[in-house]
């Protein structure tokens, strides 16, 4: 059997026996065959990594990669003189599918049910103990725009998944009543993302549940300070809310699947697109954006910049953001 591991440093092992590639890049297209299993024309493949060459040399270089994966993983690989495939009825096993296979199930039953089994639950939380962070930690090649462009989708992809899997972890423990065990997925959460402000309320819910009332309160304020110090904007009026009655004494735990937090609520409805991937890197922009719109005296803001820049995704990261402030600019 070959064992893949892809959630920690990328290692193979064939029959208990450590197996190493001759390089990294042969790695990297091994990883692509697995995760994308169907033949793949030759000439993507060599465009995939070698894109800044000519297409005799990508060729030349790719058909020595295929001569490594062939003299290393024969039964695991089907290479013709056209195309390459990573042949998904071989006796092989990755770290990865536990994951997926946890977190296709949890999506399910959420979207079925509206809550998770308790099964279900402590399946996840064992399958996430093995995310470190992102998809194939610290691989990375110095050439190689396709190659390292589609890594950062996969990676992008999984993150967002897990983030939300965390989300529902802690939300589920918080009605069940397990504090401390919620506790730990949402401080993995927060870790994850330090701006996803519905982490911090669960750590703020669980905490003061959990009877940690100055614990609560301290987290209430690490997310102001994020917030001011990111994005340059208040917490959202939930959060606050929940601070101001923990602070008072007033706040209660729920008790069932069906009680509420806070008496009244504030939902602030939208039609935003669903968000599928993170939106990382971009900081200052969105927080400027967000001054400026915020600000009376420029009416109408314009995103100029060229076609495929991001200005729609940093555009939609700013009314996302400012859905919550009232009264709202939009």
């Amino acid at each position: 059997m070959l064992e893949i591991a892809l959630l920690s440093p990328f290692t193979l092992t064939l029959d208990g026996q450590p197996l190493k590639l001759p390089s990294r890049r042969t790695e990297a297209l091994f990883v692509y065959l697995l995760r994308n299993p169907k033949p793949h024309a030759r000439e993507i493949l060599a465009d995939l990594f070698w894109d800044e060459l000519p297409q005799g040399k990508a060729q030349g270089n790719l058909r020595v990669l295929l001569a490594n994966l062939r003299r290393e993983l024969t039964p695991y690989v089907t290479i013709t003189r056209q195309s390459a495939a990573f042949n998904g009825d071989s006796d092989h096993h990755v770290d990865l599918t536990l994951l997926e296979e946890s977190l296709a199930i949890t999506r399910g039953e959420i979207d079925r049910d509206g809550a998770l089994a308790r099964t279900t639950a402590a399946n996840l939380a064992t399958a996430l103990q093995r995310y470190q962070g992102e998809l194939l930690p610290g691989f990375h090649l110095r050439e190689g725009q396709g190659f390292a462009e589609w890594l950062a989708t996969e990676r992008e992809w999984l993150w967002t998944r897990v983030v939300e899997a965390l989300d529902d972890l802690a939300t589920e423990y918080l009605q069940w009543g397990d504090y401390r065990a919620g506790v730990e997925q949402a401080q993995r959460l927060v870790t994850l993302d330090p701006l996803h402000e519905e982490g911090h309320q669960l750590l703020m819910q669980l905490w003061a549940a959990d009877g940690q009332i100055s614990t609560a309160l301290a987290q209430y304020e690490r997310c102001m300070h994020l917030l001011d110090e990111e994005l340059s904007v208040p917490p959202h009026p939930f959060t606050t809310e929940l601070y101001r009655q923990m602070l008072a004494g007033v706040w209660r735990a729920p008790v069932t699947a069906t009680q509420t937090v806070v008496p009244s609520p504030l939902v602030i409805s939208h039609n935003l697109p669903r968000e599928l991937t993170p939106f990382l890197g971009r900081a200052t922009e969105l927080a400027t954006l967000c001054e400026y719109l915020l600000d009376p005296a420029y009416p109408l803001v314009t995103l100029v910049a060229e076609g495929g820049s991001g200005k729609t995704r940093l555009a939609q990261a700013a009314a996302r953001r400012l859905q919550t402030h009232q009264p709202t600019p939009f």
